[in-house]
């Protein structure tokens, strides 16, 4: 038996999956039952199941895969040797065993080679000559579509030449620059007056001279700041009069007239007497500390004043128009936010220096002083770029030639770019890309159905089925429709409705006749379903609920003598009926096909455990409310989540609202029973039936604001539902929270 897929890369939409039970999927039992929704994958996998049985990697020829047997031994794509007999129904055996013309290779030859085999490669040439029809017409069309191109390319090239002045820009040279482009034309594409500076560089004869960097370093605006405010809480002397303390002009004025009356004993000022004890107090007043934290105050406002005029850019950096164009834009830019720094910071040095002038009248008193620098660093870093800009311009002038070289490179971007997008090319390029895969698949189909002739004009023998054993199935299946099949001949089998030949058979009628073919020959050739590993997918497509209990009542029956069974489906009555009678039998395994998007946005299938809340419920109400409520709740919802959200709110509506009011048959028009506001139903209302059209999907989806929108809707849902079937709304989260604990 087969245990694991180990290995499946670029299988279709199973991108790179290992599904084992080290990446915690489980094992394949005796019963494997897979369930997904639409599109999801499931067929996919039945091709790989597909590939297995004919020994030949028919599908997806380049991808790579390993599958593991329950002995330990592995199949992989290459070779594809192994003894096991497997049989795969999906999609494909319908199309290759019901033709049109209601004449199936395997369900109408039953002998040697006759008028079926006859009419069978009748259909092959023909369709063999509407292929080539086809692809004559496709290769058309991508002539056409590169001809367009071609016109336009060579039409920008001509303008792009006559700006550049150069004779060697023509097509080809385009052609490689929209290589460049492509991933981001919008980057490349440049202003009018980056424009303009590009062709200046390009085309100016005029001469740049090397220019002197401006002086590395700044005031230290910091530690001058700290040195202030430490002189200003500093005092001198500790035998200080309270008088002179208390009136700095009188101390001022005092210290000025010690030093004026040094050696005198009569004041000039009042021509009154001079004590020594009076000298003395003065003199004690005005100690050498005092002197010299008086120099020091002088000193630094000397600092204060030196550094101001240190920050005169005006005079010192050179104005933008001596640099190279390209640099103008950004050193004028920049000069004039270091000009404007240095207004801010001269007027700093100001204010520092109008304290420190008012310290040298007030030495003796400790003068509080709180400044916030919070533009300091600004400057280093204005004055380092615009250092770094003129250095720049000087290494460019060392070789002038590159820098106009690199103008003529951005030029020729600018207008491949421009090109790229007025023209569209993108979309023409896919359009001739899509054209040239129909070039391709036409030439495939060909090829496949020159080696299907080739197959019918060399077979001699076929498996004979008999018309009974055949009729038994399908009076089962199509007990309804009365269709019986009759044994025209050796050969082949005729359909009958009623007496009367049946003509243009229902999809579900052909996969019924189908189904029942495929059953029937599992034991065709003295094969033994013993031995034989069986895949069934989605036997309910097109078949309506009358089909549902007779097709698994017969699968149940005939898959319980295979070696092995896989069964995959997106019926979820369908699905719960094998569910109920599998999941308590030893030797069963269930299986959840999810398809999602990758990092790029692109579709791809995983195979997983089957959910809890699958396992657990026999209808998908509560699975698609927990996805809901998660997406609901999800600060950061994935591409996919979003993606899938439209659907399945529809879904959980449909259902929810159906059961409420069933007499109503649209869903939108019972939303009243959630919503009293008709706004938020038209909301809702259009997010989900966005859902059926894909196309304005993915156009949603690359607005920015739609995953917020789609988060608000179902958000706005889930709270209606508490609000009015508060019962139902908290049975539910307790059901999520269940599954999830």
């Amino acid at each position: 038996m087969i245990r694991s897929i180990t290995k499946l890369k670029d299988f279709g939409i199973f991108r790179d999956g290992k599904y084992d039970e080290a990446s915690g999927v489980p094992t394949f039992k005796k019963r494997n039952l897979i369930y997904g929704w639409n599109y999801s994958g499931k067929t996919t996998l039945s091709r790989l199941f597909h590939n297995l049985e004919t020994r030949r990697n028919i599908h997806h020829p380049d991808s790579s895969y390993q599958v593991e047997l329950d002995d330990g031994s592995n199949l992989t794509n290459e070779p594809l040797s192994h003894s096991l007999t497997i049989r795969v129904f999906n999609r494909d055996y319908v199309a290759e065993n019901f033709q049109e013309e209601h004449t199936a290779r395997a369900v109408f030859i039953v002998g040697e080679r006759s008028i079926a085999l006859e009419q069978r490669l009748a259909v092959l040439r023909a369709r063999l000559a509407k292929i080539e029809e086809n692809g004559r017409r496709f290769r058309e069309q991508k002539n056409r579509v590169r001809g367009l191109l071609d016109d336009g390319a060579t039409q920008a090239a001509a303008i792009a030449r006559s700006v550049l002045q150069d004779s060697r820009f023509e097509r080809p040279r385009l052609r490689t620059r929209v290589e460049e482009v492509s991933s981001d034309p919008q980057s490349h594409v440049l202003t009018d007056e980056e424009l303009s500076t590009r062709i200046a560089t390009l085309t100016s004869k005029h001469k740049y001279e090397q220019l002197a960097e401006p002086s590395p370093g700044l005031p230290d605006l910091k530690a001058l700041c700290g040195g202030v405010s430490e002189l200003l809480q500093k005092t001198a002397s500790s035998t200080a009069l309270d008088e002179l303390l208390e009136d700095p002009k009188l101390a001022e004025w005092a210290r000025q007239g010690l030093e004026l009356h040094a050696g005198k004993r009569t004041c000039t000022f009042c021509k009154g007497g001079l004590t020594e004890d009076r000298l003395q107090e003065l003199r004690g007043h005005f100690s050498e500390a005092y002197e010299n934290l008086l120099a020091e105050v002088k000193a630094l406002l000397s600092r204060l004043r030196q550094a101001s005029v240190a920050l005169d850019f005006e005079k010192t950096l050179p104005d933008e128009f001596r640099l190279l164009p390209e640099q103008q834009k950004l050193y004028a830019d920049l000069r004039k936010k270091l000009l404007t720094w240095a207004v801010w910071a001269r007027e700093t040095l100001d204010t520092l220096s109008q304290h420190l002038e008012k310290k040298q009248t007030a030495i003796e008193t400790s003068l509080d002083f709180e400044m916030t620098l919070k533009h300091e660093g600004e400057g280093e870093a204005l004055l380092k770029r615009l250092s770094m800009l003129i250095s720049q311009h000087n290494d460019a002038l060392l070789d002038l030639e590159s820098v106009r070289d690199e103008a003529r490179r951005i030029l020729e971007l600018h207008y491949t770019a421009k090109h790229y997008m007025d023209a569209d090319v993108k979309a023409r390029e896919q359009e001739e890309q899509e054209l040239e895969k129909q070039v391709a698949k036409a030439s495939q189909l060909g090829e496949k159905t020159r080696t299907a002739i080739r197959d019918v004009e060399t077979r001699t023998d076929e498996a004979v089925i008999g018309a009974e054993r055949l009729n038994n199935l399908l009076s089962l299946l199509l007990s309804q429709s009365d269709i019986k099949a009759r044994a025209i001949g050796k050969s082949q089998f005729q359909f009958f409705r009623g007496g009367e030949p049946a003509e243009n058979l229902s999809e579900g009628e052909r996969t019924v006749v189908t189904l029942a073919y495929f059953l029937t020959s599992l034991e065709a050739g003295g094969n033994k379903l013993a031995d034989t590993i069986v895949f069934i997918d989605d036997p309910m497509c097109s078949l309506d609920s009358n089909h549902l209990y007779t097709v698994y009542g017969l699968l149940v029956e005939t898959l319980e003598k295979c070696k092995q069974a896989f069964v995959s489906t997106h019926s979820c009555e369908f699905f719960n009926l094998l569910k109920a009678t599998w999941k308590g039998l030893d030797g069963t395994s269930l299986f959840y096909v999810q398809r999602s998007l990758d990092a790029a946005g692109e579709p791809i299938a995983i195979l997983t455990e089957l959910p809890m809340l699958l396992k657990k419920y026999s209808s998908e109400y509560q699975f698609i409310f927990s996805l809901l409520y998660s997406f609901a709740k999800n600060s950061s919802p994935t591409q996919h989540e979003t993606y899938t959200a439209q659907n399945l709110l529809r879904k959980f509506l449909e259902s929810y609202l159906g059961f409420r009011k069933p007499d109503v048959p649209a869903w939108h028009k019972k939303l009243d029973l959630l919503f009293d506001s008709q706004e938020k139903a038209r909301a809702v209302h259009k997010l989900a039936d966005d859902a059926s059209h894909l196309q304005r999907l993915e156009r949603s989806m690359q607005e920015p604001a739609f995953p917020i929108t789609a988060q608000e809707c179902v958000q706005d849902v889930l709270d209606a539902l508490r609000e009015k079937d508060p019962c139902h709304y908290e049975s539910l989260v307790r059901v999520v929270a269940g599954a999830t604990s």
